[in-house]
């Protein structure tokens, strides 16, 4: 795995609890979040709201690993249970196309 061989913890998508929690440190080490009263806040990747609890976000595959798409953290993202249901396991609805439909439909934060 390169992220061992960098010294970079790694998890496998499907132990939650343990993805999510790396995931986090990572983005505070990294201080790509912003703090909130309970720790970091972060925000959904398709829709701009901020989350104080981690447990609304769910980290998702911006092109599916069912489309050839990678599991490296560049092709990664962070969304809300609604957008990420919206996205689903779909090359047709992209990132931007996500985005594109929620200010359609007036989700944007």
């Amino acid at each position: 795995m390169a992220a061992e061989q960098e010294g970079r913890k790694w998890a496998r998508i499907d132990i939650w609890e343990e993805a999510c929690q790396i995931v986090l440190d990572r983005l505070q080490k990294e201080e790509l979040s912003i703090m909130g009263d309970h720790g970091p806040r972060l925000f959904c990747a398709g829709c701009d709201r901020y989350f104080d609890w981690p447990e609304y976000l769910q980290l998702d595959h911006n092109i599916p690993r069912s489309e050839g798409g990678s599991n490296n953290l560049t092709n990664r993202l962070l969304l809300c249970g609604p957008c990420n249901r919206k996205k689903s396991n779909t090359l047709t609805l992209t990132l931007t196309g996500l985005r594109r439909r929620n200010q359609r439909e007036g989700f944007m934060a």
